[in-house]
């Protein structure tokens, strides 16, 4: 479809358009375009060379989207052309995933922070300085809430840009950190100590999961902070490592957020959780890292090595064509809560 060159007598209709700033080649848009073929859907990728353009034709009903997948929305930027074209699709009574307004409030990692913990989420202890606060160095009290330790992340930050793990929290440190945005709050935390769990191949991999979230369907995996590699979870894993509270923690930030599609950090940490508390393995606390990433990287594995497994990029495409399949048809996309994992080999008795 040449959006650039739609009339203006009718009205052109588009089942599912992705916003994605730089498209690449293969992997996950390939995958997509094929799953929406196979369904008789129209697929359409909105870069930076037609999105404003398809903005115009929606305002000036030249063009209906039924579904928008947003990748690439800029949400505190009111100007950015994926916010207006995120509003526009859903002012015109299209589906935009993720809901452009939830999506901005969990973009907010100060907001988020409030909400799930006044929600009874784990996460770390928090000290909160807001933008318009002078350059400080952390308080004796506040010292005693988050140790010695702390990583200083942008509340609108993403892709770990602007993070400083490891600081001390003094004038200095924070100044620094602060220079990344000085627009932006942020969030000095307790640095969680993680250890290492082996998986079924006896991998010892580190005790932090990036748990992908999509309209019910949950699908963790380990990851690796360090260099971001992941694999997919299997149910042995599951099972032995005492891990389910990874699906029950991503179901409850999906109810308190309201999103859709979201990837969330968890962290099992290297030390004895309070007794009683909720969200435990074998008597270590887990916590919720980085809370609710709205765009996650569907870049796969096999053209990025931080990328996720093909397997569940390949997956995500055919949910997501699935999703604008009934969305074209009416019917409901929220489906029965399921769990995403690794299969297990044919000859495997245990599982």
């Amino acid at each position: 479809m040449d959006l650039l060159a739609l009339p203006a007598s009718t009205t052109a209709v588009v089942d599912l358009a992705v916003g994605q700033r730089v498209v690449e080649k293969g992997g996950f848009f390939d995958w997509l375009r094929a799953a929406c073929a196979v369904r008789g859907l129209s697929c359409e990728v909105l870069d930076e060379s037609v999105v404003e353009e398809a903005h115009r034709a929606i305002r000036e009903g030249r063009l209906q989207i039924r579904t928008l997948l947003d990748l690439s929305a800029a949400w505190w930027n009111h100007e950015d052309p994926y916010v207006q074209l995120c509003y526009a699709v859903k002012d015109s009574g299209g589906r935009v995933i993720d809901d452009p307004d939830a999506a901005m409030m969990a973009d907010h990692k100060a907001v988020s922070h409030h909400r799930l913990q006044q929600a009874g989420i784990p996460v770390p202890p928090t000290v909160l300085i807001r933008r318009w606060e002078p350059d400080r160095g952390l308080t004796s009290q506040e010292r005693e809430v988050v140790g010695e330790q702390v990583v200083i992340k942008p509340a609108r930050g993403w892709g770990w840009k602007g993070v400083v793990l490891g600081s001390r929290g003094d004038l200095e440190s924070v100044a620094r950190a602060r220079d990344f945005d000085r627009t932006d709050d942020y969030l000095v935390q307790r640095q969680v100590p993680f250890t290492t769990l082996p998986d079924d191949h006896g991998v010892h991999r580190p005790t932090w999961w990036r748990v992908f979230y999509l309209f019910g369907e949950i699908i963790p995996c380990w990851w690796n902070p360090q260099n971001g590699d992941y694999w997919l979870l299997s149910l042995r894993e599951l099972w032995t490592h005492e891990l389910l509270p990874l699906a029950r923690l991503a179901a409850e930030i999906a109810r308190i957020s309201k999103m859709d599609f979201f990837s969330t950090e968890i962290c099992l940490a290297d030390e004895a959780a309070v007794p009683d508390t909720p969200y435990q393995a074998h008597g270590r606390q887990f916590y919720v890292i980085d809370y609710v990433n709205d765009q996650c990287d569907i870049r796969c594995q096999s053209q990025h090595a931080a990328g996720p497994p093909d397997e569940v990029v390949r997956h995500l495409a055919e949910r997501f064509a699935d999703l604008a399949w009934r969305q074209r048809h009416g019917l409901p996309l929220d489906g029965h809560r399921s769990l995403w994992l690794r299969r297990a080999p044919d000859v495997d008795p245990t599982v």
